[in-house]
C-alpha cells in the first residue's frame, strides 16, 4: 500500500513537471520537431536508409483510391462530404469529443439523410480525441451486428442513448495511471484494454477492415472512415494509420496482444494498434514499433511511432486531406479542439522563467503557437485546400473550449473523475447547441441554392 502511494506521488510530481507537454498532447510545431528529432536522430538513434525515396521526401497520406467511396454507404447524400477533426488530450478530448458527437446527433435537416452525426464521411484523430471517436463507431458496428442491419441509418440507433446507458460503466474513463511510467509493457497492457473496452464488438474488437473497404471487396462500406494520426519518431511526419499507408512504408509486423504479429493482411490489423501509437506520449508510455521491410537493411527496419500531437495535434492536415480528395460538392469539417492551456500573454511572477520550467515552457510553446495560427487561419487554409475539383461550397465549424474554465482544468491523464466525465459530455453537446454556425449557417448552407460558403470561382 505504501508503495503503491509513493508512486502514485512520484507520478502526479512527474505528471506536473510534464503539463505543458501533456497539455492538448502538444509539444512541437511540425517545422521545429522535424529539425529536432533530424539532430537527435542522426547523433543517437541512427536511421535505416529506405529504398523508397518518396517516403522520406513526400510521405503518403491517406489514398481514397484504394477503397470504396464513402459514398455508398446506404441512405448516404454524395453530394455533401463532412469531415472531423479531433484533437488529443487525453479523457478531456475523448469525453469532450463523444460530447460533441452526441450534439451532432441531435441535428437534422431535410438535406440529410439521417442526423448530422449519421452524416460523418471521415474522421481524423489524434490521441485521445481518438478514443471518443472510436467508441462511437464500436457501437454503431455493434447495433448493426445486432440488430443485422445493412447500413448505420436505422433511426434505433442513438449513440446519446448509448452514452446515458453505459455511463455507470463508461470505458472513456478506465484509469491506466497504474500503466504509466514503471510499466516495462504499458503500451501492449493498454493497447490491450483498448481493444477489449473502447473498441469491444461482437466478433471481438475493431479492424481497419471494418471502416476501410477495398475497391475489389463485395463488402459494403456501412461505417466512417476513420483515422488515428501518430508521429513517426525518426522525422516527425505525420502517420496516417490506414492499411494503404501501412503497405506503403512495407509494414510487415506489428504489436498486440504482447506478441509481435507478422502482417498477412492490412485489413485484419487491430484498430487499437492504431489508436495507442496516437496515444503514446513521451515517457508516459513507449513507442509503438513497427516492423518494415522497406529498407535497404531488411534486418534492421522499423518504424517507432509516437503521439500524433508531435506532428499536428488537430488532425487538421490528414481532415482537409480527406475532404481534398472528395468528389462532393459541398464539405464541411468540423474541428473538435481540447486545448487546455493558457492564452492570457501576462505572467504573475517577476522572476523570470529557468530550468525545468522553462524547458518544457519552450517545448510546448511551438505546437501551442502553432494551434493559434492554424485557428485563425483554418478558414483560410480550407478553402486553398479544398475550393478545387469542382468543390461548390465550404464550411468549417471550430469548437473549443475557450469560454469553460472548468473544463479546461481538467488534465490530460488516462484517468477522470465521473463529476468531469459527465461535465465534459454536457460541454460537447452545449458547444453544438450554442454555436451561431450550427444554429445559422449550418441549414442555409446545406440548401444547395443558398450561396453561403461558395468557393470563389463560383461567386
Amino acid at each position: 500500500m505504501l508503495m503503491r502511494f509513493y508512486k502514485t506521488l512520484f507520478i502526479l510530481s512527474l505528471l506536473s513537471l510534464l503539463q505543458l507537454l501533456f497539455t492538448g498532447c502538444q509539444t512541437l510545431s511540425r517545422t521545429v520537431a522535424s529539425k529536432l528529432q533530424a539532430n537527435v536522430s542522426n547523433s543517437m538513434y541512427p536511421a535505416s536508409q529506405s529504398t523508397n525515396p518518396i517516403l522520406s521526401q513526400s510521405p503518403p497520406t491517406v489514398d481514397l483510391s484504394q477503397y470504396k467511396s464513402i459514398h455508398t454507404r446506404p441512405h448516404q447524400n454524395p453530394d455533401i462530404a463532412i469531415a472531423v477533426a479531433a484533437s488529443g488530450g487525453g479523457y478531456r478530448a475523448a469525453n469532450l469529443t463523444a460530447g460533441v458527437l452526441m450534439g451532432l446527433e441531435q441535428i437534422t435537416d431535410p438535406h440529410l439523410q439521417g442526423n448530422l452525426l449519421h452524416d460523418v464521411d471521415y474522421f481524423s484523430t489524434v490521441s485521445g480525441g481518438g478514443f471518443g471517436v472510436g467508441y462511437y463507431i464500436a457501437s454503431l458496428k455493434n447495433f448493426m451486428q445486432t440488430h443485422d442491419q445493412s447500413g448505420p441509418f436505422s433511426p434505433q440507433f442513438s449513440f446519446t442513448n448509448t452514452m446515458h446507458e453505459v455511463l455507470d460503466d463508461n470505458p472513456l474513463d478506465t484509469d491506466y495511471t497504474d500503466k504509466l511510467f514503471f510499466d516495462s509493457n504499458r503500451n501492449q497492457e493498454i493497447e490491450r484494454g483498448f481493444a477489449a473496452s473502447i473498441l469491444k464488438t461482437k466478433t471481438g474488437t475493431l479492424t481497419l477492415g471494418d471502416m476501410f473497404i477495398p475497391r475489389s471487396s463485395p463488402n459494403l462500406v456501412t461505417l466512417p472512415y476513420w483515422v488515428s494520426n501518430s508521429t513517426i519518431y525518426q522525422n516527425a511526419q505525420i502517420f496516417p494509420f490506414t492499411p494503404a499507408v501501412l503497405s506503403k512504408y512495407g509494414v510487415n509486423s506489428y504489436p498486440y496482444d504482447n506478441h509481435a504479429y507478422p502482417v498477412t493482411n492490412y485489413y485484419n490489423i487491430p484498430a487499437a494498434v492504431g489508436m495507442t501509437a496516437s496515444a503514446s506520449f513521451p515517457f508516459a508510455l513507449t513507442p509503438t514499433t513497427l516492423g518494415s521491410n522497406a529498407c535497404v537493411d531488411k534486418n534492421n527496419c522499423y518504424l517507432q511511432l509516437l503521439d500524433g500531437g508531435l506532428a499536428d495535434n488537430l488532425g487538421i492536415y490528414t481532415a482537409l486531406d480527406l475532404l481534398k480528395q472528395d468528389s462532393a460538392k459541398t464539405k464541411i469539417l468540423i474541428v473538435i479542439d481540447a486545448y487546455a492551456g493558457q492564452d492570457e500573454p501576462f505572467s504573475k511572477q517577476i522572476t523570470p522563467p529557468s530550468g525545468s520550467t522553462l524547458f518544457w515552457g519552450v517545448l510546448g510553446m511551438g505546437t501551442n503557437a502553432s494551434r493559434q495560427i492554424i485557428k485563425r487561419h483554418i478558414n483560410s487554409m480550407a478553402i486553398s485546400q479544398l475550393c478545387t475539383n469542382g468543390t461548390k461550397k465550404i464550411l468549417v465549424i471550430y469548437l473549443d473550449l475557450e469560454n469553460y474554465a472548468l473544463a479546461r482544468s481538467v488534465r490530460t491523464n488516462l484517468f477522470i473523475p465521473r463529476i468531469q466525465q459527465k461535465l465534459l459530455l454536457d460541454i460537447g453537446q452545449e458547444l453544438v447547441r450554442n454555436n451561431s454556425q450550427f444554429n445559422q449557417s449550418l441549414k442555409p448552407f446545406l440548401n444547395p441554392n443558398s450561396r453561403i460558403g461558395l468557393c470563389r470561382y463560383e461567386q
